[in-house]
């Protein structure tokens, strides 16, 4: 499934992540969400794969994403100002687009 993603970059570097399996879940995840974001904003990708990642460089999307042991969760907006906060005692690491890029080489 690596090899089917459309970004060289993202293909990469889940290839050199210590931890490929979280990795193209974190990329896959990051698919997803741009995806629905995209069509909530009126473009119309053919499909996940037709989504860019790159997009979330953009001014106007911004992404977030957690993951844990068995989960993985992306959340992207139109806007930078969504506040997001998780409950002190949750073992997350959250990666934001904007500091981590894509995140791809966390453990």
């Amino acid at each position: 499934m690596i090899d089917a993603l459309p970004e060289p970059e993202v293909k990469h570097a889940i290839h050199a992540s210590v931890a490929p399996l979280m990795a193209f879940y974190r990329a896959w995840s990051w698919y997803e969400a741009l995806f629905k974001l995209e069509t909530q904003h009126g473009a119309r990708p053919a499909n996940i794969l037709a989504t860019r990642l790159a997009r979330l460089d953009d001014t106007d999307r911004y992404g977030w994403l957690w993951q844990a042991d068995g989960w993985t969760l992306a959340l992207t907006a139109s806007t930078a100002q969504l506040a997001i906060h998780t409950l002190p005692y949750l073992r997350l690491h959250q990666y934001r687009r904007a500091r981590d890029g894509l995140a791809l080489n966390a453990e």
